[in-house]
């Protein structure tokens, strides 16, 4: 940020009265804007006072199940998850440990793979996709043939094609 102050206006020339004025009227300004703001320590007191207040009439186990909720879907949408069906995740979730003494997560998983097997995406099934009309032949024109040449090209016209 630039220094605005008399030195600065005085290496720029500005004589001394004309440099108070503007002085005078840049902290007039600078105070005018800074009429309606808040430090910062008196915003952050002012957060927390009302979180406080928020939270005073919020039932405890509305919260806790909202964590809960949360907590599952963060668990699903992640990676460990990809395995699994889609329509299958929940069921999948609820079937897990969750406390301080549990497995790890991907030893879990393979656990119920063994016991729900259709639970879970099967690694040898290729997923095949539909394929409509033929192959494709050929490429796009590279623009070194005349027009005419291309199109005996493409309808398999001319020299070397029995046409």
């Amino acid at each position: 940020m630039a220094r605005f102050d008399m030195e600065f206006l005085r290496a720029c020339g500005v004589p001394e009265e004309q440099a108070e004025a503007v002085l005078a009227e840049h902290e007039a300004a600078l105070s005018e804007a800074l009429a309606d703001t808040v430090p910062r320590a008196e915003a952050k007191r002012q957060m927390d006072e009302a979180l406080e207040e928020a939270l005073a009439g919020v039932d405890p186990e509305a919260v806790a199940r909202l964590e809960a909720e949360r907590d599952m879907l963060r668990a699903i949408g992640g990676e460990d998850f990809a395995g699994v069906k889609p329509k299958f995740r929940e069921q999948v979730y609820a079937l897990l440990e969750k406390g301080e003494g549990a497995k790890p997560l991907a030893e879990q998983l393979e656990e119920l793979r063994g016991k729900f097997e259709e639970y879970f995406i099967s690694g040898q099934r290729a997923q095949r996709m539909p394929r409509f009309g033929g192959p494709t032949r050929g490429s796009m024109p590279r623009g070194d043939m005349s027009a005419a040449e291309q199109f005996s090209q493409a309808w398999g016209f001319g020299p070397g094609r029995n046409g």
